[in-house]
């Protein structure tokens, strides 16, 4: 009998800005490319070239009838709880949580989530304690991160870091400052930055970019493979003490978190992976110095370029200015993150993590 998963996501919505099951996709995505069966409360991601959803819903199909059930934090959304079907399985049944969610504390943390076989959760760090059912994951890529790069891939590359977030995170803030204002003369920065309301005028582009919460854009992704880097810095900046983040903060950990160094958080992201399969020289912190967790960390200096706030870059500096070098460690980080971190890969391994 084959195998089913079951995904429980949220409908597209026609008119408005969506929130994208960007986790879910690149699970199915791999369990399709591994010729495992899924099915689905709604349909769900629909691919512009047919119309077709990657997710179906199927009115004979239950939740009852698979061996895997699967939601991520998207749902709570417009959900005040895990689906029912998830916190109650057959006993043949497995569960899994996608947690790729802002913030130190949560969903993870609920008490409900303990009943999930795994939680596969992203911007995990060595120093934060986290429940046992809780293993590594990432962003990572999915099929249409990897096609919109292909589009423009092997165009003559710029001298030029893409700098250009709309949004501001303190970590990134401290690497523009100390970073970013310190790139050598020969590095031109483009900090252009699109209005994110303005939708595409090619339909396959606008579907893309209305499912995705108006995070797709093709412009961006052909000035990623013409730049020679990307600053993908991200994430926040938090005390050592507690070890739980979800124990209330107390005036003895107050006073050791003044003295003692600061824990990175929140350091995930799309930009990371998109800039990566680019081609890119990705710039994010170092994180071995920053202990985040990955299920297979890249390599600064080979993969990507990784800093430490408050140090000295000059080595890291010196590598930008070098095209040969930026050529080398540009490869290097797309066959990583193709090999380890594209849909079959991961999907691979988390089914691994659940026992399949």
């Amino acid at each position: 009998m084959d195998r089913l998963v079951y995904f429980f996501c949220h409908s597209t919505r026609p008119a408005l800005r969506n929130h994208y099951h960007h986790a879910l996709v690149g699970f199915a995505e791999g369990l399709h490319q591994l010729g495992i069966k899924t099915a689905s409360n709604v349909d769900y991601w629909f691919e512009p070239h047919d119309g077709k959803p990657l997710l179906r819903h199927d009115p004979a199909v239950s939740p009852e009838d698979a061996e895997l059930l699967v939601v991520d934090h998207e749902w709570f959304w417009y959900a005040d709880s895990f689906p029912a079907q998830c916190l109650a399985p057959k006993p043949n049944q497995k569960t899994l949580f996608f947690d790729h969610d802002d913030g130190t504390v949560t969903h993870s943390w609920d008490a409900a989530a303990r009943r999930f076989d795994v939680i596969a959760k992203s911007h995990m760090v060595s120093s934060i304690w986290y429940p046992a059912n809780v293993t590594p994951d990432t962003f990572s890529l999915t099929g249409r991160i990897i096609t919109a790069v292909a589009d423009t891939f092997g165009n003559e590359r710029r001298a030029t870091l893409l700098s250009n977030s709309r949004v501001g995170h303190m970590v990134r803030d401290l690497a523009n400052s100390q970073v970013v204002a310190a790139l050598p003369s020969s590095v031109t920065i483009d900090a252009t930055v699109e209005a994110i309301d303005a939708a595409p005028q090619n339909p396959a582009e606008a579907s893309l970019w209305h499912q995705t919460g108006y995070r797709h854009r093709s412009s961006y992704f052909q000035r990623l493979t013409e730049s020679r880097a990307c600053a993908a810095f991200g994430g926040g900046l938090i005390g050592k003490f507690p070890t739980n983040p979800a124990i209330p903060l107390r005036m003895p950990h107050r006073a050791v978190n003044r003295v003692f160094s600061r824990r990175l958080v929140q350091w995930d992201s799309w930009r990371f992976w998109e800039s990566l399969v680019a081609g890119c020289v990705t710039l994010q912190l170092d994180f071995d110095k920053a202990e985040c967790r990955l299920p297979v960390p890249p390599v600064n200096g080979v993969h990507y370029l990784g800093f430490e706030l408050e140090s000295k870059h000059k080595w890291a500096l010196d590598v930008l200015a070098d095209s040969e070098a930026c050529a080398r460690i540009g490869e290097d980080g797309r066959a990583f993150a193709l090999e380890h971190y594209s849909a079959e890969p991961r999907a691979r391994r988390i089914l691994q993590a659940i026992g399949w």
